[in-house]
């Protein structure tokens, strides 16, 4: 099995990796600002939430015809990982989707930055949805909406997080900076598997923008495929990245992605 580098480019890992198995990978940049002028058009993870799900179902059709497929798997990072939840409970994915594997899941929301206490301090005294108005005018009606808590968080959280027609994978890591609490995407269900990288694998300090890059991670999304394909999992040992620290003010940039993969005829 080919193996993901540390040292490679946050998201260049899982695509060569995915299209080295013979999957036909592909990915999109989702919620971006196509009016902007480049480089600013390229932003993604930007619009509200639902309105990147739209962009993801039209997408995951357009692979369908292409590939011949049946359906889809789904390979999500942060953001990429709570944004396909609408697509699928709300907007026919559940047909669609096979498997949705999630890396840093965040379906509770994130208490990060103190943010999210913020926002309800803003709901405490009744200016909540004025604050998240002018978040979204500004430019990101997403990031309002992946704080625990927020009226997103609660409508996905009200109609189920999963679909009894999908297979979950969630993997996560102990070192978060990003999703607080790092079991932010851990649910129970006949239907999900739970992965903590760290009771597998102790020598693995990855965090939230390097698990996309992360070789034992890596294992666990091709498993999660394929079960039993992937071979046995050697841990490889993956240092913390420089200036990581476990305290949640101090954090690097965190990095949304969406990669949908499919084997025609599947």
């Amino acid at each position: 099995m080919a193996r993901c580098s540390t040292g490679t480019t946050t998201g260049s890992c899982l695509g060569p990796l995915l299209a080295n198995e013979d999957y036909c990978v592909f990915a999109l940049t989702y919620g971006n600002h196509a009016d902007l002028p480049w480089p600013l058009s390229s932003v993604g993870g930007l619009l509200p939430m639902e309105d990147s799900a739209q962009q993801l179902s039209e997408f995951v059709d357009e692979v369908l015809a292409a590939t011949g497929a049946e359906k889809v798997d789904l390979v999500g990072h942060s953001q990429g990982t709570l944004m396909p939840v609408w697509y699928v409970k709300f907007l026919g994915g559940n047909e669609k989707v096979d498997d949705y594997i999630s890396l840093g899941p965040v379906y509770e929301g994130s208490h990060a930055f103190l943010l999210a206490a913020s926002f309800e301090l803003f709901e405490h005294v009744g200016v909540r949805q004025d604050v998240e108005n002018l978040v979204h005018f500004l430019g990101c009606g997403a990031c309002p909406q992946v704080l625990a808590g927020s009226d997103w968080i609660h409508t996905i959280q009200e109609a189920g997080v999963y679909a009894d027609e999908v297979t979950y994978t969630n993997i996560m890591t102990r070192y978060e900076e990003i999703v607080l609490p790092y079991t932010s995407g851990h649910r129970e269900a006949p239907n999900a598997t739970n992965i903590v990288l760290q009771d597998h694998c102790a020598n693995d300090f990855v965090e939230h923008a390097g698990i996309v890059n992360d070789p034992n991670a890596a294992w666990f999304v091709l498993d999660a495929l394929d079960p039993g394909s992937a071979g046995l999992l050697e841990c490889v040992f993956v240092p913390p990245i420089l200036g990581w620290s476990p305290d949640p003010t101090i954090s690097n940039p965190a990095v949304d992605e969406a990669a949908v993969a499919s084997r025609p005829g599947a």
